[in-house]
């Protein structure tokens, strides 16, 4: 699952390389880490630990797209998703258990 206007945000991989047929996007930090945060595996909640460290992720942006782009269209376990981390921050977004938390 991805926030709803993660299309408006992808950003190309080499652009200049000239393909005629194929062109390479990567998701935005933000709806990377929000998209891994949803799946919740071990490697995806140090992925976005990592991110965040390095500044590739502002809090009050990912906690906007949580609650406007992600969360109304959670079908289920809202809760669950925006339960605080078990982490102990408070830095910034987190679905579960992540490294960073929403609530502010």
């Amino acid at each position: 699952i991805a926030p709803i206007d993660y299309e408006r945000r992808l950003l190309p991989i080499y652009p200049t390389v000239g393909w005629k047929h194929l062109k390479l996007f990567a998701l935005e930090a933000h709806d990377l880490a929000l998209s891994k945060l949803e799946r919740n595996l071990d490697r995806d909640r140090r992925d976005v630990r990592f991110l965040f460290n390095q500044g590739h992720i502002d809090a009050g942006v990912i906690r906007s797209r949580y609650y406007d782009e992600l969360r109304p269209y959670l079908l289920s376990r809202v809760e669950w998703h925006d339960r605080p981390s078990r982490c102990g921050s408070t830095a910034g977004p987190s679905l579960s258990r992540a490294a960073i938390s929403f609530k502010s």
